[in-house]
């Protein structure tokens, strides 16, 4: 059981990202809330995490692993379209932090709304995507259904 523990508290002895060491990137990062306890580069961290955006990830700083948002490391998160497809008019908030409550805490993400003309209202786009806005006038704060459905 100790072996196994603190296989988990350093960088552990499960590989890394294959892509990662193919292109010569530095795997720093793991994910707190995923089975998958590889290392990996930003890039493949923030693109396995397109469809949780929720999650804690971890950076490996040398001697123990720190916690960092997958807003530090460049996710967007889009409303307004199915995941994996690109919106062709998104309005871009980089400069605003929206702020989403869920069950494992609370998380700064980066987000832009769909603004295509067959867009709909902001507080929409956030239900569609299984967050609650606390307001319906351009929302910047939301509780996700799962925490809602918690309590």
């Amino acid at each position: 059981f100790l072996d196994e523990k603190l296989a988990l508290e350093g960088r552990g002895y499960t590989g890394g990202c294959e892509k990662c060491y193919m292109d010569n990137k530095s795997a720093y990062y793991r994910c707190e809330d995923c089975f998958d306890l590889r290392m990996m580069c930003a890039d493949c961290i923030v693109g396995q995490h397109q469809p949780n955006p929720f999650h804690w990830i971890q950076k490996w700083d040398g001697s123990s692993f720190v916690r960092v948002s997958l807003k530090e490391l460049g996710l967007q998160v889009v409303l307004g379209h199915p995941l994996g497809t690109k919106c062709d008019n998104p309005k871009s908030s980089d400069k605003l932090e929206y702020v989403v409550l869920d069950t494992n805490g609370i998380h700064v993400i980066s987000l832009s709304y769909c603004e295509c003309a067959s867009a709909t209202d902001p507080f929409a786009q956030f239900l569609q995507m299984r967050l609650f806005p606390a307001t319906v006038t351009y929302p910047r704060t939301a509780a996700t259904f799962r925490l809602l459905q918690s309590f």
